[in-house]
């Protein structure tokens, strides 16, 4: 029985794998790895002007893994010696034993301007079919602000996904280069997704994907849980991610942190309270949403007349059995009665306990 593989062509790294019919030509691969190792683009291009070391420019040579003299250069961040093997036609996208390209290698290393060089000369900045990550997810993970523009800039999708199986598919959606950044707490990185048109939901806009996803994790459950800086809250809130899909409150996220207080602001059930004390976290009910918790419907007239706009509700610590009832308001456990009711009266504010 046959079996496909959605991953990798097998037949593909097992070619790469092999070693050449045979020896010939191994002393001139020898000089021009020693070339490009030390960086002398001077001695490369003479070597290369010869027709004997040139049909060896795309050979894979050398110990452990195998590379050919432009991988070895990208990975080194060899530019001069980089910039001539590209003017000699080396092939921009050529495949090592890990189905890595130059340009995978070169983020990998940080060395940027390797990075624009390959671009350049038409490198791919999705990196290769054959291979389970890709330059961009690299970039946002290692926080690589200038590469990272300079892939997206060229073509490269913010909302891309690891290549993951069918049987992974759980961990597809928080695989993308937003979850990354946020997770390595590269903030510069997660705005230039942003801008660049990243998904603030799901950092996925192909349905089918998540449609495999038993639980698919928000980005802005995802920052909660983590306890990012809520400048990434802010960000995701501003680039209008839905800030009713997650759920609040949510296990291991501190009711007072300021990332949950953004998402409260922004559903518009959050507001500061004058009497409250510090630190205290408290919910916004205006008299309009039915019902408010702890005040009949019939008393809502007589209290709005008073100028009382809503109430104020503490947020109690996760886990309390103190309060005699509990009330479920906008999926966040609220304590009854005690209540801040808040209003003003000549444009003075009081709050009432």
């Amino acid at each position: 029985m046959e079996h496909k593989m959605s991953l990798m062509d097998i037949t593909k790294m097992f070619s790469l794998l092999q070693p050449g019919d045979d020896e010939e030509g191994s002393e001139e691969s020898e000089e021009l790895s020693q070339a490009v190792c030390q960086d002398d683009h001077e001695t490369l291009a003479r070597l290369l002007a010869q027709d004997r070391y040139k049909r060896l420019i795309n050979r894979r040579s050398g110990w452990g893994v195998p590379s050919t003299p432009l991988r070895l250069a990208a990975t080194r961040g060899c530019l001069r010696s980089l910039r001539v093997l590209l003017a000699h036609g080396a092939q921009v996208d050529s495949l090592d034993v890990k189905a890595q390209t130059p340009l995978f290698v070169a983020v990998s290393n940080g060395h940027r301007e390797c990075v624009r060089a390959l671009l350049e000369h038409g490198a791919s900045p999705l990196g290769s079919a054959y291979n389970n990550c890709s330059p961009l997810l690299l970039a946002a993970r290692d926080g690589q602000v200038d590469i990272l523009q300079q892939l997206l800039e060229h073509g490269a999708q913010p909302n891309v996904q690891a290549r993951l199986p069918e049987w992974a598919a759980n961990s597809v959606s928080c695989s993308g280069p937003l979850y990354l950044a946020a997770a390595y707490g590269h903030l510069e990185c997660f705005r230039l997704l942003l801008l660049h048109g990243a998904d603030p939901d799901y950092n996925c806009t192909e349905q089918g994907v998540l449609a495999h996803v038993r639980e698919p994790k928000t980005l802005l459950e995802t920052c909660l849980r983590h306890g990012c800086h809520g400048d990434f809250i802010r960000l995701l809130i501003d680039f209008g991610a839905n800030v009713y899909l997650p759920s609040v409150p949510l296990r291991g996220v501190a009711a007072h942190s300021e990332g949950m207080e953004l998402l409260l602001r922004a559903r518009g059930e959050l507001g500061v309270c004058p009497r409250a004390g510090r630190g205290t976290a408290l919910l916004w009910f205006p008299l309009s949403q039915q019902p408010c918790p702890g005040l009949s419907p019939a008393l809502v007239p007589l209290v709005a007349s008073l100028g009382v706009v809503g109430l104020w509700c503490p947020i109690p610590a996760p886990g309390s059995l103190e309060m005699p009832k509990v009330w479920s308001m906008c999926g966040v456990v609220v304590p009854h009665p005690c209540l801040w009711i808040h209003g003003s009266v000549q444009g003075l504010e009081y709050v009432w306990v």
